[in-house]
């Protein structure tokens, strides 16, 4: 059910090879609109029995918690079958422009967050993906996160530590990390690649004023920079230059700070899942300038996919079905960390509003990445 893919030409390869379904030709998105009729009132049943008729439903994702979905999804509705393609969100950008300039649709689905803007700067724009939200579900979906695409849950990029290391958080402030009590005890993964690390990371600079508190708040004194660096580049390269530990996925960030000594990392809130397999996780609610940012977690369907009405299925069952209660919602609101994009919905987690998080701004986030990019690598450079 599940592959983990990066490179964008192996993903490809293996997608033409596997049992994903038959691969969409010599058909036109106006057309495939026509045929999908993503407006209609259709029930769960007349969509698993047209389901029925399909190949496999294929989703790209950029989170592994769509493999626990789908295979529940699989036993819910016995005779489908799902493959899960785990691949980052530029890899997946990339193949689905290099499936649609070849008229080769093989996915049905995308889940991914917006937090770089590539849904509503890339692949929406492009056509490359559409919005299909159930006409039973439109008005239980939190207001400003279901406009341009479907919202799920909410991920919070956020500092995590073992409980085997503290009996509470260790810090309070990010400034906290650049000192040298904290060199080589953070682990982030790569912001070039990550999101969960990138976001972050641009809402600190969107954000500097609050960025410069946290430095009065820390050091009980006023910031005073030598006029060629702003607050934000500062704190960057005081952090990299600290020892920090840029890894390449959740995992290592995970694993940094299970087997360390006295580490803390930055990584999505829903990674605390991982003590049901034996970790020790606790999140840093209370930090400064803020503890995390809200990044919204999509599904789309995949403009030209084959398989329609096992999409149209699956986006009902991951959304929790009319009423919100759903298993398919449910599976991914069972632990701490995750939150509902929906009214009727509750998660494990204390609300948004009782700590301080930042939502996300998909516009800024979307036009700084490249000067974002360019200071992280003069940032390592200089390390060499």
């Amino acid at each position: 059910m599940k592959k983990f893919l990066v490179p964008c030409l192996l993903l490809m390869s293996l997608l033409t090879l596997s049992s994903c379904g038959a691969i969409r030709e010599d058909s036109t998105a106006s057309q495939w609109l026509v045929d999908a009729n993503l407006s209609a009132e259709e029930t769960p049943e007349e969509l698993y029995a047209q389901a029925l008729e399909e190949g496999v439903l294929t989703i790209y994702t950029v989170s592994s918690r769509l493999v626990d979905v789908a295979a529940a999804f699989e036993e819910e509705y016995s005779g489908l079958s799902v493959e899960v393609i785990y691949a980052r969100t530029e890899d997946m950008v990339e193949q689905l422009v290099s499936d649609k300039d070849a008229d080769a649709i093989t996915a049905d689905l995308v889940f991914l967050t917006n937090g770089s803007g590539s849904i509503t700067e890339e692949l929406i724009p492009d056509d490359l993906v559409q919005k299909y939200l159930p006409y039973d579900m439109a008005d239980a979906m939190l207001d400003g996160l279901n406009d341009s695409y479907v919202s799920v849950m909410v991920e919070v990029p956020m500092l995590v530590y073992s409980t085997q290391s503290f009996d509470a958080p260790p810090v309070a402030n990010w400034w906290e990390l650049t000192e040298p009590q904290w060199a080589d005890k953070v682990y982030i993964t790569n912001p070039s690649d990550s999101m969960i690390s990138y976001t972050f990371f641009a809402m600190l600079q969107q954000n500097s004023d609050l960025l410069e508190q946290a430095y009065t708040q820390y050091y009980s004194t006023d910031y005073v920079g030598d006029g060629s660096a702003t607050i934000f580049e500062t704190f960057l390269r005081k952090l990299v230059n600290n020892g920090l530990h840029i890894v390449n996925d959740s995992d290592d960030v995970a694993n940094g700070i299970e087997y360390g000594e006295g580490v803390v990392g930055l990584m999505n809130a829903s990674k605390i899942r991982y003590n049901a397999d034996g970790y020790h996780f606790a999140l840093c609610y209370d930090m400064a300038p803020f503890s995390g940012v809200a990044n919204p977690a999509a599904i789309m369907m995949v403009d030209g996919a084959p398989n329609v009405a096992s999409a149209k299925l699956f986006i009902r069952y991951i959304l929790g079905e009319t009423d919100g209660q759903g298993e398919g919602l449910s599976i991914l609101l069972a632990n701490e960390g995750i939150w509902p994009a929906r009214t009727d919905a509750e998660g494990l987690s204390p609300s948004l509003s009782t700590f301080s998080v930042l939502s996300t701004d998909e516009d800024f986030s979307a036009q700084y990445r490249d000067t974002f990019l360019t200071l992280w690598t003069e940032i390592l450079t200089a390390l060499d």
